[in-house]
């Protein structure tokens, strides 16, 4: 199990090798990660019909695989997979460069959620596509949709990490971590203000509950944004009452020198 101090070397998909490149940007622990937060979140959760979809329109949809095609091209080391995906209004193709492991993953018969924005293909058939999509496969090992169906978050880019890549480590460290975690505010500070125990916080910022206001969750308004903007500012302002109080003491001791 993880701990907030655990150092991100330890980290499953991160190792010591990505940890050193996070550490210039002050991220050497499990709590540092999880401080880097989501800039926005895309809404994920409503699904459109695929006739609905149209060049340019982007959204998510859910259906099942119908056809899964691996191809190799004539140009050195370029594959093309390519999916027919079928809901009960229509299909279309969906198109993947350079991933042949997607043949297994996206099989024939498979449930998925995809999103990503409808386009007229450049190659071949001209006809409607979803070009290198977010997807999920639904039913395998019975995990929780983390990148499409739901609210998810959009992080900043970190050294060799995709905001993908984030998004499934910052899940995956979350799930590792005790049920409840130390607070560092005063006892009864939170719930006095009605924020959320830390803990709660953490995974409600990095993946917010379905009941979640979205203007409140866009405008960093909820009570978990709250709870850790506070904290924030309450261990700010304690910083700044030390350094005042500290200096009375450093001015007698300059005006005893000689």
């Amino acid at each position: 199990m993880l701990t907030l101090s655990t150092p991100l070397a330890e980290v499953r998909g991160l190792g010591p090798r990505r940890a050193r490149d996070l550490e210039p940007l002050g991220l050497r622990s499990v709590e540092d990660l999880l401080y880097h937060l989501p800039f926005r979140y895309e809404d994920r959760s409503q699904f459109l019909p695929i006739a609905s979809l149209a060049p340019g329109v982007r959204g998510t949809i859910r259906g099942r695989v119908l056809t899964a095609v691996l191809r190799r091209t004539r140009t050195r080391g370029l594959t093309i997979f390519e999916a027919l995906v079928e809901d009960p209004s229509g299909s279309i193709r969906v198109v993947f460069f350079n991933q042949p492991y997607l043949r297994t993953l996206l099989a024939r018969g498979r449930e998925v959620i995809l999103h990503g924005e409808a386009e007229i293909a450049r190659f071949g058939r001209r006809d409607l596509i979803l070009s290198g999509p977010q997807f999920e496969v639904l039913g395998r090992d019975d995990q929780e949709a983390i990148h499409t169906g739901r609210v998810v978050p959009i992080y900043g880019r970190l050294p060799g990490l995709s905001t993908r890549a984030i998004r499934r480590i910052m899940h995956a460290v979350l799930q590792e971590l005790p049920a409840t975690l130390p607070d560092p505010l005063p006892a009864g500070l939170a719930e006095a203000r009605g924020f959320p125990p830390r803990r709660q916080a953490l995974a409600g910022v990095h993946f917010p509950p379905e009941e979640t206001d979205p203007e409140a969750l866009l405008g960093g308004r909820t009570a978990a944004h709250r709870r850790l903007i506070f904290e924030e500012f309450f261990f700010l302002q304690l910083g700044f009452a030390g350094f005042q109080v500290r200096l009375p003491a450093v001015d007698q001791a300059v005006s005893k020198r000689p």
